[in-house]
């Protein structure tokens, strides 16, 4: 917006006097008698709204600054037609093509030159921008919102939907310019809402403009006084709410009125004051959500000349101003954006991380093809995706990465490796975590070191393997494959390492590996499933297709190492609840001893799910009573 269209065959007389020095010599410049060349700077500078610096007979400025202040910073984009020249005046006709969302509006008015001797000037007259513009009127745009579209589960429930709610602020219109900032800030405080931001935002918008300071929901208690407060109004309206305000709110997100730097950010055609998502799907899916808003673009009495337009006696109220209509364009409904969510799931996952303590997650995939039915996060997360979009090291959940490389080095369930106490590579040392076994050091098959999760086992294989290996694993178990997933999503990451010792941490999910909980749910479903899975959300985001498919009988065989987990090793607290399972800690951080994050992901039936807690002792511990929680429905 703002840039001049290309013109017509007007615009080929100034391009023949720019192309007449083109004689190998230096251009010539535009001639400054030529009519064409100032109506190319007009409709240029009415374009970007700025015409300080074209002659006029007036101050051009000033007359545009009028009639534009309440288009909401709608700008139209100028082009001309042949410019018809008389003695001493030059005719130009003008098209403004208006860019609102909905639909554009388009018009043609004519506009006029006359030379001074020295320079062309605009003739101004309000005509000029719209045929029915007077020295006394302006342009007033009302921008009429779209349905938003809502947010629906896996059975086409809505999650969010557009519900009633009250939008309490500020009439600029009832209040004199001098009181809009005080006005603005004793309505904020009576709100509980920032007055300066609040009163910033009053001062932007035009003079005739509701500034909203807060949306209550219909049925919320409202602060008490504020509509005695001067300008103060409240609008019934409807706005897109999540229908349960604790069903996944970091996914489902939030809508909010569009600040000046949203709407910038957002680009056109978002507005100022315009409902946008400020979070989580909602953002996301906001252009889809949004639809286009419906525009009404009238005549107004400009704010100067109100007295002379408005007649009134002492006994009589003012008349009513007609403003006649010069546009209108219909609102169009926004999409519906469609997920993968199981409404039961999800809500049982809700209530068991609403009892846990500290920061943790939770996320279900179904197995059978890739859905996400549950993603959840304690209170301790706060607003932080950590579900979907968490980095954090997987520690030993991503042996099951490993044992699949090592499958594919010639490997079987049943093949021996050496669990020793420690390991040493490159004058690094390695450890198992403590308490492991005594009696299960030693020599033992890569199933039992899997099921009993011996660091050292793995690590001394690491010749065996390549980075490069580790990375084709990781990505046949759905771990790394990132895509444009439609929401906040992380499903990992394994890096090249740095050295060997790097490599080594990385075996065991450590160094620079990095997984969320949706990543690492996707990897005990392509187990549970036997081939790759990739999990998704959002329905017309598909997936990758994995570039080296997990094989049947390479699933069959980790099934068996997390089946050995949950029947005799790490997991043996899930036997019965789970099919197969993996344990898992990861240190993190610079304390001495380090901080741990406990892992959990396992299967059962046509469930796959990964547990992670923040600060926990070990995944037996901390991860497998929320995992057991959620199965059992409490």
């Amino acid at each position: 917006m703002g840039r001049v269209g290309v013109r017509g065959t007007a615009g080929l007389a100034s391009l023949a006097v720019l192309l007449a020095g083109c004689g190998g010599g230096t251009p010539a410049p535009p001639d400054p008698t030529d009519p064409t060349v100032a109506a190319d700077r007009l409709v240029a500078a009415l374009s970007a709204g700025d015409v300080r610096g074209i002659p006029a007979t007036t101050d051009l400025q000033a007359e545009l600054d009028q009639i534009m202040a309440g288009m909401d910073g709608v700008r139209p984009t100028v082009t001309h037609g042949e410019v018809r020249r008389t003695a001493g005046a030059a005719e130009v006709p003008l098209t403004y093509v208006w860019p609102f969302a909905a639909a554009k509006w388009e018009y043609t008015s004519t506009g006029t030159l006359t030379w001074s001797g020295t320079e062309w000037r605009v003739a101004w007259t309000a005509g000029m921008i719209h045929p029915e513009l007077t020295s006394q009127t302006r342009l007033v745009h009302t921008s009429r919102p779209a349905p938003r579209g809502r947010i629906l589960d896996g059975a086409q429930a809505a999650l969010a939907e557009e519900r009633p709610v009250l939008r309490i602020g500020l009439d600029k219109s009832r209040v004199p310019p001098a009181e809009w900032d005080a006005a603005a800030r004793a309505l904020a405080d009576r709100l509980g809402v920032n007055a300066d931001r609040f009163a910033a935002r009053v001062q932007a918008y035009g003079p005739d403009a509701f500034v909203e300071a807060i949306t209550l929901r219909h049925d919320a208690d409202q602060p008490e006084g504020w509509r005695e407060l001067p300008g103060a109004i409240g609008l019934q309206d409807s706005r897109a709410l999540a229908v349960d305000r604790d069903f996944a709110p970091e996914i489902i997100g939030v809508v909010g009125a569009a600040t000046a730097e949203q709407a910038q950010q957002a680009g056109p055609p978002v507005l100022t004051g315009d409902p946008i998502g400020l979070s989580g799907l909602q953002r996301r899916q906001d252009p889809a959500l949004r639809g286009r808003a419906g525009a009404v673009v009238r005549l107004a009495p400009r704010p100067s000349t109100t007295g002379a337009l408005t007649p009134a006696t002492p006994t009589a109220p003012p008349t009513p101003i007609p403003r006649p209509l010069l546009f209108e364009a219909e609102p169009l409904a926004g999409r519906d954006v469609h997920t993968t969510f199981d409404a039961d799931l999800q809500l049982r996952a809700e209530r068991v991380m609403d009892t846990t303590a500290g920061s943790a997650a939770l996320v279900a995939v179904r197995p059978s093809d890739g859905a996400v039915v549950a993603a959840a996060v304690s209170p301790g997360s706060g607003t932080d995706p950590h579900a979907t979009f968490g980095h954090f090291p997987p520690g030993s959940t991503f042996k099951i990465v490993t044992a699949l490389a090592l499958l594919r080095a010639g490997f079987t369930p049943d093949s021996p490796v050496e669990c020793t106490a420690t390991v040493t590579v490159d004058g690094r040392t390695f450890k198992n975590f403590t308490g492991y076994p005594a009696d299960k050091l030693g020599r033992i098959t890569l199933r039992e070191a899997i099921a009993q999760s011996c660091n050292t086992a793995l690590i001394a294989e690491h010749a065996r393997i390549s980075p490069a290996d580790l990375q084709r694993a990781a990505a046949s178990l759905g771990l790394g494959q990132d895509y444009e997933a439609g929401f906040s999503s992380f499903f990992g990451a394994v890096p090249d390492p740095r050295n060997t010792v790097a490599f080594a941490e990385s075996l065991i999910g450590q160094g620079s590996v990095e997984a969320s909980p949706l990543a690492m749910a996707g990897v005990a479903a392509s187990v549970a499933a036997g081939r790759t899975v990739v999990p998704w959300l959002v329905r017309g985001y598909a997936p990758p297709d994995p570039a080296a498919p997990l094989s049947a009988d390479e699933a069959a065989a980790l099934r068996s190492m997390m089946s050995a987990a949950v029947a005799s090793g790490t997991a043996t607290g899930l036997t019965g609840v789970l099919a197969g399972a993996k344990t898992g800690t990861a240190e993190f951080g610079t304390a001495s001893p380090p901080a741990t994050h406990a892992w959990l992901i396992g299967y059962a039936d046509d469930l796959a799910v990964a547990v992670w807690v923040h600060d926990g002792t070990s995944g037996s511990a901390a991860a497998a009573p929320i995992l057991r929680a959620f199965l059992a429905g409490s």
